[in-house]
């Protein structure tokens, strides 16, 4: 065999190879664990130690919460742009982006994206705080958007064993 058909054969085993083997990011389940205040992006503050962030080798679902942790409320103090697969909220949570400029949380996940089995405030001072793709689901819980709230989202509620008047009586 010559040289350009050894070629063209290690060729086609190299596209053989690499179409065979799908790449696939790794799915992480996070935990908040950084207390009544704290910043998304101190790997401290989660469990396991890495910030939540979407990449080509990592994709993020991610939980807040503050029962769990035996807080009443939790801040989480966002300083730049984020991008998530699903958030969970449970208790009371505060979103707080206070970057230079516009600062996004972004859910990706259509099916799950966030879920709120408690009360979720977006202290922000922008129309697009938060940005949701995918479907919002309200299980007994609420979300108050002070700053704002965007995407291209459906929103489910549900019921839940989430005592609504105990959270009213708490405000």
């Amino acid at each position: 065999m010559n040289s350009h058909g050894k070629c063209r054969s290690i060729l086609a085993a190299v596209v053989l190879v690499f179409s065979a083997c799908e790449i696939q990011a790794e799915a992480v389940n996070s935990r908040w664990v950084g207390g009544e205040h704290g910043e998304w992006g101190n790997e401290n503050d989660w469990e396991p130690q890495i910030v939540p962030d979407n990449s080509w080798w990592q994709t993020f679902a991610v939980t807040i919460d503050s029962n769990s942790i035996g807080l009443r409320e939790v801040n989480v103090r966002l300083l730049r742009n984020r991008t998530i697969d699903e958030l969970d909220i449970c208790g009371d949570v505060d979103l707080l982006p206070q970057g230079d400029g516009l600062v996004k949380l972004t859910i990706l996940d259509d099916a799950n994206g966030l879920t709120n089995y408690g009360s979720l405030e977006i202290q922000g001072i922008g129309a697009e705080d938060m940005e949701i793709h995918g479907t919002i689901h309200l299980k007994g819980g609420r979300i108050v958007p002070l700053g704002g709230l965007s995407g291209d989202c459906n929103i489910v509620s549900e019921p839940s064993d989430y005592d609504i008047e105990e959270l009213a009586q708490q405000e």
